[in-house]
């Protein structure tokens, strides 16, 4: 309770300094709004804002969920099967240095502006991160261990989920935390590059208008 009080606390004193700034220097609403302005801005797109959230969030849980499970399979089908492994893998591995939200606007031209785009965009991003982190976390179970199931005549189901599953969690888990996030930061930018609603689209059009106090709201 102390360290949320404290926190409380610091965050709402960053807030003071940043509306006493910006009235001591005069800054211009379009260049850098006060607090008072966003909350303003706020209050009065409330719902607007309200509904395209809903639009951003559906997307990025969407193409999450169906990313968590595509990579789940294909993880499994990787580690239990050395074709794939050989075929697929490397690729996988390259595709991590290669920038995905970069396919965004071939996604736009081939699907329209609809949320499908932003949906494949998500799943594409989520997809990678958790497949490799989980065929890594899969493959790290120790060969002694794995020796000892299958002198006791454990079928690879048994070892799957008595032995490769659980050492493999925290992998998959590590992997989940940063797939969300980079979802969220997938489905906006899908709609910065195309899109008639969503935060992104939001965002976008304060940009054209100059509407700073929109773009932080």
């Amino acid at each position: 309770m102390k360290e949320i009080t404290l926190q409380l606390i610091f965050y709402l004193s960053l807030i003071l300094v940043w509306q006493i700034l910006v009235g001591i220097l005069d800054v211009p609403e379009y260049l850098f709004p006060s607090p008072l302005d966003v909350a303003d801005q706020f209050k009065s797109n409330f719902f607007i804002l309200l509904e395209n959230t809903g639009v951003t969030i559906f997307e990025t849980l969407i193409g999450f969920i169906l990313g968590v499970v595509f990579a789940l399979l294909v993880a499994l089908a990787i580690v239990h099967s050395r074709i794939l492994e050989i075929l697929i893998y490397p690729a996988l591995i390259f595709s991590q240095t290669t920038p995905r939200i970069a396919i965004a606007p071939l996604l736009v031209i081939w699907f329209g502006y609809d949320i499908l785009p932003k949906i494949i965009i998500v799943i594409i991003i989520s997809f990678f991160t958790i497949v490799v982190n989980t065929v890594k976390g899969l493959k790290s179970a120790d060969p002694e261990l794995l020796d000892l199931m299958n002198s006791y005549g454990a079928s690879k189901k048994e070892i799957l989920i008595k032995v490769k599953l659980p050492i493999a969690l925290p992998y998959i888990f590590a992997a989940l935390k940063i797939a969300i996030t980079l979802s969220v930061i997938g489905a906006v930018v899908g709609e910065f590059v195309g899109a008639d609603k969503g935060l992104g689209y939001l965002i976008m059009l304060g940009n054209v208008n100059l509407d700073t106090s929109l773009m932080f709201s």
